[in-house]
C-alpha cells in the first residue's frame, strides 16, 4: 500500500494579525474605555443634528408632525425679521382612507394651535401657507416626497427648513433626497426646544427622544436614504 505524504504530516495555513493591526485595535479599545462616557453621549446627540449655513431663500418651511411646536413659530418670525425669507409654509396633514386604514389619527385642534402659536410669535396666521399632505408611513419620507411636488408647483426654488433639533438630520436627508433633484435647495435650520447635547442623558425625556431618533435615523438610512 502506497502512503501519501499527508498520511503522517499535514501542512496548515495560519493567518495572523500584524503588529500594526493589534496596535490599532488596542488604541480603539483605549478610546472607548478611557474617554468619559459623556464624550460618546454628546457625539451620539450631535450625529442627529443637521445645521446648514443660513442664506436668503424663497420660503421658510415649518416642519411639523402631529402637533406644531411653538419654538418653530418663534424661529420663523425671527428669520423673517432678519430678512432670510418672507414667505412661510407649513404642511397640514389630512386624513384619507389610507391613513384611517393604517390607524394614523391626526390632531383635531391643529387650527387653534396655529392661531395660538402665531399670536405668541407675532405672526399673522393668514400669512402662513398651508400645504395639504397625506400622512403615510414613513411620515417624514412621504412628506418630503409630496412636498417636492407642491413646492415645485408653487415655483419655490429654495427653502429654509425649520426643524426639530434631534430630528433635523433625518429630515434633512429625506427632504434633500426628494427636493434637490427637483432643483429646490434645502437649508436645514434646527431649533432646540428641549435639552442640550451636553445634558440630554440627565433627563427621562432625553433617554426617550435621543435613542429613538438614533434608531429612526439609521433605519431610514438602511432602507430608504
Amino acid at each position: 500500500m502506497k502512503l501519501s505524504k499527508d498520511f503522517f504530516f499535514r501542512k496548515r495555513v495560519v493567518t495572523r494579525t500584524t503588529w500594526k493591526f493589534r496596535l490599532l485595535l488596542l488604541a480603539l479599545f483605549g478610546l472607548v474605555f478611557v474617554l468619559p462616557y459623556e464624550f460618546w453621549l454628546v457625539r451620539l446627540a450631535n450625529s442627529l443634528v443637521q445645521q446648514d449655513p443660513l442664506v436668503g431663500s424663497d420660503a421658510i418651511l415649518m416642519e411639523n408632525w402631529n402637533l406644531p411646536q411653538l419654538s418653530i413659530f418663534y424661529e420663523t418670525a425671527s428669520l423673517q425679521k432678519s430678512g432670510y425669507a418672507t414667505r412661510a409654509l407649513i404642511p397640514e396633514f389630512v386624513e384619507t382612507r389610507r391613513t384611517l386604514l393604517a390607524g394614523i389619527r391626526l390632531p383635531k385642534d391643529f387650527d387653534s394651535l396655529i392661531r395660538l402659536y402665531c399670536r405668541e410669535a407675532g405672526l399673522d396666521p393668514k400669512s402662513i401657507e398651508r400645504i395639504p399632505v397625506e400622512a403615510i408611513d414613513p411620515i417624514t419620507l412621504n412628506t418630503a416626497r409630496q412636498l417636492s411636488v407642491s413646492l415645485k408647483a408653487r415655483r419655490v426654488r429654495s427653502i429654509i427648513m425649520v426643524s426639530s433639533f434631534y430630528r433635523s438630520k433625518r429630515s434633512a436627508l429625506a427632504f434633500k433626497k426628494f427636493l434637490e433633484p427637483e432643483g429646490i435647495k434645502v437649508i436645514c435650520h434646527p431649533v432646540n426646544e428641549v435639552f442640550s447635547v451636553g445634558t440630554w442623558w440627565k433627563t427621562k425625556d432625553g433617554w426617550i427622544m435621543v435613542p429613538l431618533e438614533f434608531v429612526k435615523l439609521n433605519y431610514y438610512r438602511l432602507l430608504w436614504l
